[in-house]
This record gives structure tokens, sequence and C-alpha cells, in this order.
């Protein structure tokens, strides 16, 4: 098919082979993927809905528990600690179940998309019921605080179940859709793109709804149906436009392509008596100046003797408990997922009670809207802006960067006071920027740790989601319940909680980066089946 033809085809990195004979080339492109920008964009707004849910969750879940459903409770933080506590633990279990049967699962959709439908209907149900009144309390006739505590507790807990489902299943695909490096950050970028492009349209809906509605339940209500709609159409679009199937077997295919025509320029060599260790890629103009500044990388994925080979092909996930890196990403995981949601379920409370913004008042103030979208429009811009700097300094070089912000951001909210309030307008794009960075690039060393293990892949993101949920939900618990976050009175306890405790997440997970092995685009962009150390432990 020529280009004319398919004009929705993305132009993915080639890969030139020369014949030594004749020093004519055997193909000219040869493609990592075949994805298409349609299916591009499919992928980047599958995980939408969770965006939104999570929009809602870490944005407005503990205030609106804390002062609008259990206000009138004599222990108003224990019970919204306890629920968010109990949605992020059924998260945590959920999601290396679902990791580990999504690897073992065949069916004729693929291995992730069955477990991706349950997830954006359990999801979808679950959430509706969320935030609003207590409906089985109105059913049933019985307000008391265990009735209500079980409706809090349940409905968040299955939803999260459904969340954890989607993440998994969504997240896992990506290294068995392309074997290009750069195409995996473009993914994960585009992904993590829309998931603040989702922020900012649920901190938009809020922001109109608490300036014309008044009523407060009314508010969250309309808040939440307006945010899983929309993200249940974005849902349908990925699964009518990736099909993961053929998807996956298309780069399966390209993949074993490629090692028949390195075995055959191999053979080539050997007959000619040329050596075998010498380059067999063209610096011609089917390859761009950018894709390989290292020709070897090529070698450990089309070498047939390469000892690796069989080792991917034998891989399984207790193999996983063997390797550094898995440890060491998951840590860079968590830091990152701790920074960005504990800094945004504490927000408001540091705006009503440290900066004095909107204190005292019955209904939910514009400023906890606006605010927070200042914060997600430049974490979107950032998220989008980023690839040209992995190839430029490298992803380890840009996390640094995402540290210091993040670090600089703690500094100057130790030190605002009501008087200098308005400062937070301009800290919110470095706080955006800084949670982004460090956020993106997490998640594409990930998919670097993972490298051609594409089956074992949903393992890998769920242990790390496991984690992460587990860190959030105690971390926030212990903080709803060590100290009342809803008053002035514990004043430099809620900065030390907004500023520190998400700066110190930052700082750990950027040391593990800085040790950490995953490549960077000088090792080229073809990814491989790991380093030298991981397969000498899994020996």
């Amino acid at each position: 098919m020529t280009r004319e033809q398919d004009n929705d085809q993305v132009p993915s990195t080639t890969v030139p082979l020369i014949d030594p004979v004749d020093n004519s080339p055997v193909i000219k492109e040869l493609k990592l993927d075949s994805l298409t920008r349609t299916q591009i964009i499919g992928y980047g707004v599958g995980h939408f809905l969770n965006d939104l849910a999570g929009a809602c969750w870490f944005n407005y879940l503990l205030y609106f528990l804390k002062n609008v459903v259990f206000v009138d409770f004599a222990n108003s933080g224990f019970y919204a600690g306890l629920v968010l506590l109990s949605g992020q633990i059924a998260d945590g279990i959920a999601t290396p179940i679902v990791g580990y049967y999504s690897d073992k699962a065949n069916s004729r959709l693929g291995q992730r998309t069955p477990w991706y439908i349950f997830g954006t209907f359990t999801v979808t149900i679950a959430f509706l019921f969320l935030f609003q009144k207590c409906l089985l309390c109105q059913w049933f006739g019985n307000y008391s605080e265990a009735m209500m505590t079980f409706y809090y507790v349940f409905f968040p807990s299955l939803s999260n179940v459904g969340w954890a489902a989607t993440q998994v299943s969504h997240m896992s695909l990506v290294p068995s859709l392309t074997l290009s490096r750069k195409q995996r950050d473009t993914l994960n970028s585009l992904r993590n793109t829309f998931s603040y492009i989702a922020n900012v349209y649920c901190l938009v809906v809020a922001f109109i709804i608490f300036l014309v509605i008044k009523d407060v339940y009314t508010q969250f209500t309309l808040l939440g149906f307006l945010c899983v709609g929309l993200g249940f159409c974005t849902s349908m679009f990925f699964l009518f436009t990736v099909p993961e199937k053929k998807l996956v077997n298309d780069c399966l295919e390209l993949k074993k392509r490629l090692k028949e025509l390195k075995k055959q320029e191999n053979e080539n060599r050997r007959k000619m008596g040329l050596p075998q260790e010498e380059s067999v890629l063209s610096d011609g103009e089917a390859l761009p100046q950018d894709v390989l500044k290292d020709k070897e990388a090529l070698s450990p994925i089309l070498e047939d003797e390469n000892p690796q080979a069989s080792l991917v092909d034998n891989f399984i996930w207790k193999d996983w408990f063997k390797i550094s890196s898995f440890y060491i990403y998951g840590v860079v995981y968590m830091g990152a997922r701790v920074l960005a949601n504990v800094q945004s379920s504490l927000l408001i409370f540091y705006l009503q009670n440290v900066l004095g913004i909107a204190k005292g008042e019955t209904v939910v103030p514009i400023e906890f809207a606006i605010i927070p979208l200042i914060i997600y429009i430049s974490s979107s811009i950032t998220s989008s802006s980023l690839k040209p700097f992995y190839q430029k300094y490298g992803r380890k070089k840009v996390f640094v960067l995402g540290a210091v912000l993040s670090v600089t951001a703690a500094i100057v909210l130790m030190i605002l006071t009501e008087d200098t309030k308005n400062v937070i307008y301009g800290l919110a794009i470095i706080i955006g920027a800084s949670q982004s960075i460090c956020l993106n690039t997490g998640i594409s060393m990930i998919s670097e740790v993972v490298g051609v293990r594409g089956k074992n892949a949903a393992f890998v993101f769920g242990s790390y989601s496991t984690l992460e949920k587990f860190a959030n939900g105690i971390i926030l618990y212990a903080i709803m319940n060590v100290r009342d976050v809803s008053t002035d009175e514990n004043e430099t306890y809620i900065r030390v909680c907004t500023s520190i405790i998400p700066a110190i997440a930052a700082v750990v997970a950027c040391f593990f980066v800085l040790i950490g092995k995953a490549s960077d685009y000088d090792s080229g962009d073809l990814v491989t089946e790991g380093a030298n150390e991981e397969s000498e432990k899994i020996n």
C-alpha cells in the first residue's frame, strides 16, 4: 500500500537494511508498528473515563465527604478518610489480580480488551451513585451512620475495582502495539495529555456549576453525571478504533520480519567473508538522522542467536522479582503519583484554611475550580511538549527538572500567607508542570522496563498501580486522622501536608530515576529485550 493510498497511516520509524552483495536496500522501509493516526488518538482517549473519574475523586471527594456528606458527624475526618482508604485498597487489591489474569487471557478480542470493557461499565455505573445523596438511605428510610458509611464505602470501592481493570488493561497495551521507543513515548504522552485535558474539563464544568447552581448536592451530582457521560463516550471510541488483536499480531509479524532480514544479511556476509560484527545499517535517505544514534541497538531484537531471545519467550511473571529495575521504577511511579494525588486532594483545604480563600462560605467557591484548572492547563501544555526534551536531554534530566520544580513549589507553599495569596495563581503553573513532567516521564520509563515483553506488561503495571494506590490511600487516611484539615487552627499542619509530603515523594522518585538503567534516545529507537544485567539475573 502506498502513502497516497493510506493517508491515515502514521509514518513510523523505519529501518533500512542493506544487501552486502550489491549494496542495495533489502527493503526500503520497514515500519515498527501498524498504528494509524486514528488509532493513536483512540488509544490516547482510552483512559479518559478513568481520568475524569480521578479528577472528581482527587479534586473534590474529600471536600464533598467531609464538608457535605459527613458534616454533621462528630468525626467527619475519620469517615472521609475511611471512604478514600477503602477505595484505594479495593483498587490496590483488584489491580494485581486484573494484571495477572489479563496476562493469561486469550480471547478473540485480545488479552486486554475484555478487562477494559468490564472496567468501563463498572466505573460508569458505580460512579453515578457516588457524588449525590445516599440513595440507599432514601430507599430504605435509614439515615444511620452505618448505612451512610456502607453506601459511601461500597460504591467508591466498586468504582475503584473497575478503575483498576481499565487502567491496567489500557496501560499494558503499549508494549504490545509498537517496537518503537519513540512511538511508545508518543502513546504515553498522548494518554497523559488527555489525562490533563480530563482534569481541565472537570474543573471548567465545576467552575460553571459552582457559579450557576447554589444547592451543594445538585452541584456535585451534576458534575459526576457530566464527567462520567463524556468518559463513557470516549471509551466506546477507543473500543471501536483500536482493534487489539490485529495491532498486536501486526507488531509480532514485524518483529519476526526484522529477525528474518537480519538473518538473511548475516548469511550473505558469512558467504562473502565479511565481518559479522560490522554494522548492517545504512545511513541512506530512508533513515532519519535522529532515529538511531547507536546502530547496534537493533541487534538484540534481530539476532536469532541472542541469548535473551529465548529468555523473553519463556519469561513469566515471577521473573520480574529477579530484576532490580522492576523495584526501582515501581518507586518512581509511586512517587510521581503521590506527588500529584496528595497535592490535588489537599489543595482545597490549603486554599480555604491557609490562604483564607472563601473561608466561611456555605457554597463551593469558584476559586476551588479556577486554581486547580490553572494547574491542569499547565500540566496539559507541559505533557504535550515533553517529547523534544526527551530527545535532546534524555528522560533522566527531564525528570530531575520536574523534581526541582516540585521542591520550588513546596518552598513557596510553605511561606505564602493571606496577604500574598494571589501568588498561588502563578505558582499553580509551576505545580502543574512539575506533576506533568514527573508522571509522564515515570510512565514512559515503565514501558522501557517492560521492553518487548508485552505479554507480561499487565503484571508490571498492575503491581505498580497497587503500590501507589496503597501509598496514596494510607497517606491520605493518616493525614485526615492525625489533624483536622478543615479548620485554620491547624494551618501549619495543612501547609506541611500539602507541600512537603509531595516534594519528598518527588525527590525520592528522582533519586531512583538517577540510579535506574532505563534507556534514553542515545541507545536507539527500537526497543530491546532488556539489559544484560536482567539476563544474568534470570539465568
